[in-house]
Order: structure tokens, then C-alpha cells, then sequence
């Protein structure tokens, strides 16, 4: 490195040392995967970033209405779309390369701008800024510039200077899929589950519906993108019990009326929860028997019934009195759905009563 550049080099380390270290402090339960420094494509600035669990799903959730897998990915490794974002301690930086650019040719100063960027994660990582071992493995390093068609080049030359072998090789493949280590799966699930968390009930259940219907529709979603079972969707929607039971069905209801969605395994799965319930709701009840009459009509010319009727129908079984317990099964299965449509019909009219 020439002297000036050296002096940008470390002066660019501490700065972004300072940063990130206001980002731990300030953001202490978040879990922080990356790390990036970014610049314009004339060099005139540069911009410290961080990428955590946390602030991703935050970045997602103001997307929602355009989210999808490609979108997943653009965001999670798109430093400018980032939450954590802070120029504050490059004071000392800007004269520094205010004078580089007018004693330097334009190419020259915009490739020791980049080399300095590089330069400074470097000095850090080499002071254990991001940790030993299996802790560092989990954290991604990167420079890039915005809206360059020579990004994604720079982004990858920088990542093999700064990252070990297994780290590299997981960030060549980041756009097609989110490689994880399956041993801190479970330290993912708590930090999301913190995150998800914040949002209220009603957001809440929104967003897990949303990408649950990504899963029914066997399209990937947050939550298999990020290697976890669909069955982390249960967990979350366990701990609503009787509170978030209601909104639920009321939901469901609300989507099966409009007809805009498939809900097929959806349904499955929300009703083993309300299987496994307590309350003995008329909603609930009246929510459960629409469902069984919508399954009734989209099962009625199949010659292989799906299996969505007899789980409805067993939670009206476990939930209400006087129903019989559920054996669907063969050429039977239209008489028996017609049977308990029957009590429910029944049982709705005397409650109403």
C-alpha cells in the first residue's frame, strides 16, 4: 500500500470499528451475519453496514407485498437495502479522499478507494474483530458498489480475500440458496422467534399465514430458505392458544369466502393446533363447519379424497360434545362427512336457540 492509501486504510478500520461496535451495543439481541462497506460508483462517499436475523426479517416485512425468493436473497446480501446503515464516524475519512481525488487520476483514486474498504475489514478480522473459529464461520465480509454493473465481481473478489474457504464458497452460491450450519439452527429459530415476537398479534399471525401459503403452494419461503422445518410455523402459532386460536379461523374464514388462495396443507396443519385446543368457542365451532362444507365441495368429484375433512372432522370430535369419533375412510367417506355436516347443522341451530 502507498502511504495514502495506507492512512485511508486505517483510518477507514477504526472508523468502521467504531461503527459496528455502536451496532452490537445498541442492537445487543440481534444476531449479526455480515458485514459490508459500500461505495457510489464515482467513490465520493462510503457507507458501514451490518446485515443481522433480526433487522432482515424487519427488511422483509416492509416488502411484503413484493416478496418472493429472489427477493429474499436481493435484500439479505444488498448492503444499500440494509437497516443497519452509518456514516457518522467518517469525519476524518472525507479530507482524506477529498485530496487523493484531486492529486489522483479518477480510475487510480476509485480503485484505492475500493482497496482501502477491503483494507479496513481486513485489519479487523485480523484483530479478531469477528470472532475464531466456528463464530467467525458464521459471519460473511464483503465491499460492493452501487448500481455498478462490476458489484457482484467486486463483491466476490473482495469475499475470497476476507473470508475463510467455507464462508467464500457459501456467499458464491448466495443467490440461489441461504446456506446455514446446522449446528446454531436453534440459536436462528430463538433470534427469529425474538424478532417475530415484537410485532403484534394480529401482524403476527399475518406474516406466519402468509408464508405458510408459500409452503402450502410448495413455493420456498422464509422459513425453508433458512434450512427450518415448516413445523417451526406450529411453535410460534402454539403459543397464541386461545387468543390466537380465533383470529386464526376467523381468517381462514375471511380467505375461503374469497377464494384467492390454496389452503390445503395450510388447513391441515392449522387444525391439528385447534385440535389439541381447550376452548369450546361458537366461532370456533361455526369457523370449523364451514371449513368442513368448503372441504366437502372441493373433495365431492375426487376420486381420492384428501385428508383435510377427517382432521376437521376430528376436531369437532375433541372440541364439541355428541359428535362421533371420525372414521372416514373408503367408499364411506362422503356418508360420513354428510353425518357429522348433519349434527353440525344441528348443533349450530340449538346453540343459536
Amino acid at each position: 500500500m502507498n502511504v495514502t492509501e495506507k492512512e485511508l486504510s486505517f483510518k477507514l478500520a477504526k472508523a468502521t470499528e467504531k461503527t459496528y461496535t455502536d451496532f452490537k451495543n445498541n442492537f445487543p439481541d440481534e444476531n449479526f451475519f455480515s458485514f459490508a462497506l459500500y461505495t457510489t460508483d464515482d467513490a465520493s462517499s462510503i457507507c458501514i453496514c451490518a446485515n443481522s436475523t433480526q433487522s432482515h426479517l424487519q427488511r422483509l416485512k416492509d416488502y411484503k407485498s413484493e416478496i418472493n425468493t429472489s427477493m429474499d436473497e436481493y435484500l439479505r446480501w444488498s448492503p444499500f437495502e440494509w437497516i443497519h446503515i452509518d456514516s457518522s464516524h467518517l469525519k476524518e475519512i472525507y479530507p482524506i479522499m477529498n485530496l487523493m481525488e484531486e492529486q489522483l487520476d479518477f480510475y487510480r483514486y476509485c480503485d484505492i478507494v475500493m482497496q482501502a474498504m477491503q483494507n479496513a475489514l481486513k485489519i479487523l478480522d485480523q484483530k479478531f474483530f469477528f470472532g475464531k473459529g466456528n463464530e467467525r464461520n458464521n459471519i460473511t465480509l464483503f465491499t460492493t458498489i452501487v448500481d455498478s454493473k462490476r458489484a457482484e465481481v467486486i463483491e466476490e473478489e473482495s469475499s475470497k480475500y476476507l473470508n475463510p474457504k467455507k464462508v467464500h464458497e457459501q456467499f458464491l452460491n448466495r443467490y440461489e440458496i441461504t446456506i446455514h450450519e446446522e449446528e446454531h439452527e436453534e440459536e436462528r429459530k430463538i433470534a427469529i422467534k425474538k424478532s417475530i415476537s415484537n410485532l403484534s398479534t394480529n401482524d403476527e399471525i399475518i406474516y406466519w399465514l402468509n408464508e405458510y401459503n408459500k409452503i402450502a403452494n410448495s413455493e420456498k419461503s422464509v422459513i425453508t430458505d433458512k434450512g427450518f422445518d415448516e413445523y417451526l410455523l406450529l411453535d410460534f402459532l402454539r403459543s397464541f392458544d386461545k387468543e390466537g386460536t380465533l383470529p386464526i379461523l376467523n381468517y381462514i374464514d375471511t380467505v375461503l369466502e374469497k377464494e384467492d388462495r390454496r389452503f390445503d396443507t395450510f388447513r391441515f396443519h392449522l387444525l391439528k393446533i385447534v385440535k389439541n385446543s381447550t376452548n369450546n368457542n361458537k366461532i370456533v365451532h361455526n369457523t370449523l363447519v364451514k371449513l368442513l362444507a368448503k372441504s366437502c365441495a372441493i373433495n365431492s368429484s375426487k376420486k381420492n379424497w384428501q385428508t383435510t375433512p377427517f382432521h376437521i372432522a376430528n376436531c369437532l370430535f375433541n372440541l364439541f360434545k355428541d359428535y362421533p369419533k371420525p372414521n372416514m375412510q373408503g367408499n364411506n367417506a362422503l356418508k360420513s362427512y354428510q353425518k357429522f355436516l348433519d349434527i353440525s347443522t344441528q348443533k349450530l341451530a340449538n346453540e343459536t336457540n
